[in-house]
């Protein structure tokens, strides 16, 4: 049975026969109809995390698309501070 990877941001669907360990260690792809054990949107990125990384945390987060891609990534981190 082949599986299917979606990436979270853009919908982009790949089909693989095995599974690729590239796509199952990026945390922007993600198996479809796996049960997701990891929660990496639930990791709040380092600072320093690039302005995209910061935008589909706040995405995965529940902040409108495109809203996310409006703010920077300082706003971003401002909406989301440090526990």
């Amino acid at each position: 049975m082949p599986l299917t990877y979606r990436h979270i941001r853009s919908g982009r669907v790949e089909t693989r026969d095995a599974p690729d360990p590239a796509l199952d260690s990026n945390p922007r792809w993600q198996l479809e109809g796996a049960a997701d054990t990891s929660s990496p949107a639930d990791a709040r990125p380092a600072a320093n995390a690039s302005t995209a990384v910061w935008r589909e945390y706040a995405i995965a987060q529940g902040v409108p698309a495109d809203e996310a891609d409006e703010a920077s990534r300082d706003e971003l981190r401002a909406r989301f501070p440090q526990e």
